[in-house]
């Protein structure tokens, strides 16, 4: 089977430290970058760490966005900052019955049970 060389760039302390692994295992860099390639050929699919790479950016990204929509948010009121969760609870359904009556046109009707 005929090979190819390939090639790469990385940061140099990072090499450094790697290189020190490999000393100790054994390996070089070229069994490494065989073995990485290798397998993406087997699977199909990058190795693990890149991917878990590009899940934590997708994560980072979304959680950006997210804090994007909370910065742009209008402030608490200072009356609403100490509520409760049955308070708020309490609110809201006050809020949604109000809205009822105005859709039901005044009145709620609140059934029986005869």
């Amino acid at each position: 089977m005929a090979t190819v060389v390939v090639a790469g760039r990385v940061d140099e302390e990072i090499k450094r430290k790697v290189d020190r692994i490999l000393e100790r295992s054994g390996k070089t860099a070229a069994d490494v970058i065989k073995d990485v390639w290798v397998n993406i050929y087997l699977t199909g699919e990058l190795p693990t760490t890149q991917q878990r790479e590009e899940e934590l950016k997708e994560q980072r990204r979304r959680f950006q966005e997210f804090m994007e929509f909370v910065n742009s948010a209008p402030p608490t009121p200072d009356w609403a900052i100490n509520l409760t969760d049955e308070e708020w609870r309490d609110m809201m359904v006050e809020d949604m019955l109000e809205e009822e009556r105005h859709f039901v046109g005044g009145d709620l009707y609140v059934p029986t049970s005869d």
